[in-house]
């Protein structure tokens, strides 16, 4: 397997990477269309990074992941589904491993809903890769006109020596969200690490 940067709209993989985007995630967790190709398009300096997982040439699944210089976060990860059960998305996480700063937060639906099973599956995936749950009550903010915060889990892969800083750092890097917002109130009330 082959892991490279997405090098733009001129990328064999690139419209692939798009639509698998848009048909994994709701559109309510889903930045603008508009965002995601300019991340693609090396476009965001020192913001989020994509990078695409390639077998036998043909384009697998992408990691989308922001660093900053205590922690990282992961943002997105899939892959197509006649791939999914080939280890792809753990060599994906092995990658950001050695290649972001540790620890790094994640999202997560919590295991509940109509796709409860499915949502249990990824919780029980993530944590099987180290993932430990940072807050209960995290919410993330609206991505854009018209999308809802949502819900959510926060994790964390890796030490996290001081979460209620780690929270903080997360929503002021990736959501320009500081002081005392109620996003920021609602994650530290639903703290598990202390």
């Amino acid at each position: 397997m082959v892991i490279r940067t997405l090098s733009g709209s001129k990328d064999p993989h690139y419209w692939s990477t798009l639509e698998l985007y848009v048909e994994t995630f709701p559109r309510d967790e889903r930045e603008p269309l508009s965002r995601v190709a300019a991340v693609a398009a090396g476009e965001l300096p020192g913001g989020p990074e994509i990078r695409i997982a390639e077998l036998g040439g043909e384009f697998a699944g992408f990691i989308y992941f922001m660093r900053c210089p205590s922690q990282s976060f992961l943002i997105y990860i899939a892959v197509m589904p006649h791939f999914r059960k080939n280890g792809i998305v753990a060599e994906l996480l092995r990658y950001l491993r050695q290649n972001a700063p540790y620890p790094c937060l994640l999202e997560c639906e919590p295991p509940v809903g109509p796709d409860q099973h499915l949502r249990e599956k990824r919780l029980e995936f993530f944590r099987g890769h180290g993932a430990v749950l940072l807050s209960k009550t995290y919410v993330q903010p609206s991505l854009g006109p018209g999308r809802e915060p949502v819900p959510l889990w926060l994790l964390a892969i890796g030490d996290v020596p001081n979460p209620e800083a780690a929270i903080r750092t997360h929503y002021a890097q990736f959501f320009e969200l500081n002081g005392d917002t109620p996003e920021i109130a609602a994650a530290l009330s639903g703290l598990q690490l202390h």
